[in-house]
């Protein structure tokens, strides 16, 4: 079984892997179909879903197996609080986190809404997949 936190108060069915907000054990003959999803792929680079034990390894030349080296997440964040309408907006094509999309649906500024819901569209169709 691998372990796989979900960072959302909420429930995310891929294929048969359901996740619940929280710690989840997923069976690892589900693991591989669960971790191509591109969904999967856009929450896991977001932060939202978080692969226990998975860790990133940076190798200098990875033919002679020095410079191993663990650097943790590198997955930039994206702090919209605060921010004015204008700055949300400029920074919006660069936001790939969902959650952090979805979140500005409900934002006070219907130009932020229109923009996060097209910018949710977009990620939609470049996976090729409807949430």
């Amino acid at each position: 079984m691998a372990k796989v936190k979900y960072n959302k108060p909420s429930i995310y069915t891929v294929g048969e892997v359901s996740l619940i907000g929280g710690m989840n054990d997923v069976p690892d003959n589900l693991m591989e179909e669960f971790l191509a999803h591109p969904h999967v792929k856009l929450k896991i680079k977001s932060g939202l879903i978080v692969i226990e034990g998975k860790k990133e390894v940076r190798t200098a030349n990875p033919n002679d197996g020095k410079g191993d080296q663990e650097v943790g997440d590198t997955t930039p964040t994206v702090n919209l609080d605060g921010k004015k309408v204008g700055e949300i907006l400029e920074a919006l094509p660069t936001v790939t986190d969902l959650a952090v999309l979805e979140g500005l649906l409900s934002h006070s500024s219907a130009k932020v809404q229109t923009a996060a819901l097209a910018r949710i569209e977009e990620l939609n169709a470049e996976t090729g997949d409807q949430e």
